[in-house]
């Protein structure tokens, strides 16, 4: 059997998935077993495998094979995707803005009543607008 070059390998898997993509959409929508659930309990694995790159050193090594022009130029390529990923994401996003939107404006509304005379005051109000929000970050689930 000849060898393949890692061109042809490349080449020949972009081709399978495409061939494939059809086959997969299918499938998707019937799948075996909650993707939710088995995340979820799959959780302690992530974390162990985040602690073992973490303690080894893979990621720091990974990030060094990094070609910073090559990430740059796939990602500026990937612009439409973004925009197609959102888009397929609207009820998502829809819901959180419908659940995060009266915690926001709650904040927003404490925030505005304080005092804003002095630039201190302003700055204190910056900040525990920041807070704030942060604080409430995933509260809205």
């Amino acid at each position: 059997m000849p060898k393949l070059t890692a061109q042809e390998i490349t080449e020949d898997q972009i081709k399978a998935v495409s061939n494939k993509v059809s086959k997969y959409q299918a499938n998707v929508q019937k799948p075996s077993r909650s993707f939710k659930t088995a995340a979820l309990a799959a959780n302690d694995k992530r974390i162990n495998r985040l602690r073992k790159s973490i303690d080894d050193g893979t990621y720091e090594r990974a990030m060094q094979a990094v070609d910073e022009v090559e990430a740059i130029a796939t990602a500026s390529k990937s612009g439409q995707a973004l925009a197609d990923g959102v888009t397929k994401r609207r009820n998502k996003i829809l819901r959180f803005h419908e659940k995060f939107g009266p915690i926001r404006e709650r904040i927003q509304s404490e925030v505005n009543n304080m005092a804003q005379a002095s630039q201190g005051d302003r700055d204190q109000k910056m900040l525990e607008n920041a807070h704030r929000l942060q604080a409430a970050k995933g509260t809205w689930r």
